[in-house]
């Protein structure tokens, strides 16, 4: 019995008309994986006459620029935005929708990009939501500023490098006071 091997070539759907490696144990050992990469190997069973055909014995192995494993890091989170709030604060939201649960956020800000090196806000993950905010303070007046926001999970922080940007204003607008409603015609 051996094991045919296929591969997806580091980006795609793994191509089962290519063989890339046939063995007879119950290992495989590839070269040197080019990355950035999101690498899926299968294995099929060969008698010599007939390969089965199984489509979910198969691995999945994501190498970042660097070549670092990051299978298992959380997703980025998606539509990051930040606008300037009373008081010379910004607000950042952004969504995050997956499958596998994941502690929280990290929010980074600095003037030209973010500084990964200091959280400047962390925020939790709830299942039962979908979009997320961090109301940032302590902020220099009329300054622009580059918000970062990365998921984050016991395996580690995903290293997304999308910003939104701001300009903090002191007195920024003052909050509603007093909205109403009526269902009354007379009223309008």
């Amino acid at each position: 019995m051996n094991y045919n091997v296929y591969s997806n070539g580091g980006s795609g759907p793994i191509d089962y008309t290519t063989i890339v490696a046939t063995t007879s144990g119950l290992t495989f050992e590839t070269a040197a994986l080019a990355h950035p990469g999101d690498w899926r190997f299968a294995v099929r069973a060969d008698d010599g006459a007939y390969e089965e055909t199984n489509l979910d014995a198969s691995v999945r192995l994501a190498l970042d620029a660097a070549g670092a494993d990051v299978t298992d890091l959380p997703t980025a989170p998606l539509g990051l935005s930040a606008w300037p709030i009373a008081g010379g604060k910004i607000r950042a939201t952004w969504t995050y929708s997956t499958l596998k649960p994941i502690t929280g956020f990290h929010v980074y800000v600095g003037t030209t990009t973010p500084d990964y090196g200091t959280v400047a806000a962390t925020v939790a993950y709830s299942p039962a939501l979908r979009s997320f905010q961090a109301d940032l303070s302590g902020l220099a007046d009329a300054t622009a500023y580059a918000i970062g926001v990365r998921a984050y999970d016991a395996a580690g922080e995903e290293a997304n490098t999308t910003t939104a940007t701001a300009t903090t204003k002191a007195t920024g607008p003052d909050a509603v006071v007093g909205l109403s409603a009526s269902t009354d015609p007379a009223d309008w």
